[in-house]
């Protein structure tokens, strides 16, 4: 049976909250998100076009 996942767990352990992946490809690449409790844009520029 899969594991669940207890938000206040993950919280305690660093991770945040993230509210919406714009762009997903092995991993969330733009998105809205907490960083240090408050909400933030977030892009990677890490896109590897020879993949494409």
């Amino acid at each position: 049976m899969a594991e669940t996942w207890d938000e206040v767990q993950l919280i305690a352990d660093g991770f945040e909250r993230v509210y919406d992946e714009l762009t997903w490809y092995s991993g969330p690449h733009a998105g809205l998100g907490d960083i240090d409790g408050k909400p933030h844009y977030f892009q990677g520029d890490d896109w590897d076009e020879a993949d494409e």
